[in-house]
């Protein structure tokens, strides 16, 4: 093998080192939003008008016990911080209990999961994320907690559900993290030894979306598969 070879042999490996760390690094970014999600979903509440005067009270507790979280998540740490989570979720679990299903349930679930998740608590938060979905189907931010139930079930490694739900979000309309569900499905899929439906993801991604970042990756991913002799 010639000089040139053995150099382009080290720079694809390089390459492909580096973009598995990518990989791994980006599977978590969303999660760092969650807290952003939070803030919208609370001048939703506020700014909504809502005629039904149980679902403004269940709006204002579901606030309350949000602000409170963030308070202590500034203020407190280990055990106090502990035990200052675990009452916030009984008061959130409390009001999601008396409430129908609506944008208060959702909320309040929405909470629920986010300390589970913030524990690594998957299962549990995965409970509490599908609850939220379920209450408000219609709500924008049912796509949001399907994203996060798939995020959940991969972290469990259990990849039939994870693609089951992130494919949930790819069917949700004006759903602006679709490129990112899209590429995570192709992702799981390279890990399942399944390159022929990851390409299929790839490429969906790159004809719906040309112009996303995602689809750079994606036509990486694309090439390299073919390359390596995975799809035809």
């Amino acid at each position: 093998m010639s000089a040139n070879a053995d150099k382009k042999n080290e720079e694809k490996k390089s390459f492909d080192t580096k973009l598995s760390a990518f990989f791994v690094k980006t599977r978590f970014i969303f999660l760092g939003i969650i807290g952003a999600l939070f803030a919208v979903a609370i001048i939703a509440g506020i700014v909504l008008t809502v005629k039904d005067k149980s679902t403004k009270a269940g709006l204002t507790e579901v606030d309350a016990i949000t602000t409170e979280l963030a308070a202590a998540r500034t203020d407190l740490k280990d055990d106090a911080l502990t035990a200052k989570e675990d009452e916030l979720f009984e008061k959130a679990k409390a009001v999601a209990e008396k409430n129908k299903n609506n944008i208060t349930t959702s909320r309040a679930y929405m909470l629920m999961a986010e300390i589970q998740y913030a524990r690594k608590n998957w299962n549990d938060a995965k409970t509490a994320w599908i609850a939220a979905a379920e209450a408000n189907p219609k709500a924008y931010t049912a796509a949001y907690c399907y994203y996060n139930v798939g995020v959940c079930a991969e972290e469990m490694k259990d990849y039939d559900e994870a693609v089951k739900y992130l494919t949930l979000t790819t069917q949700a309309e004006n759903f602006p993290l679709k490129p990112r569900a899209l590429f995570s499905l192709g992702r799981i899929e390279e890990q399942r030894n399944n390159f022929e439906q990851a390409a299929k993801n790839y490429e969906e991604l790159a004809a719906s979306y040309p112009s996303d970042a995602w689809t750079t990756l994606a036509k990486t991913r694309l090439i390299t598969l073919s390359v390596e002799g995975k799809t035809n």
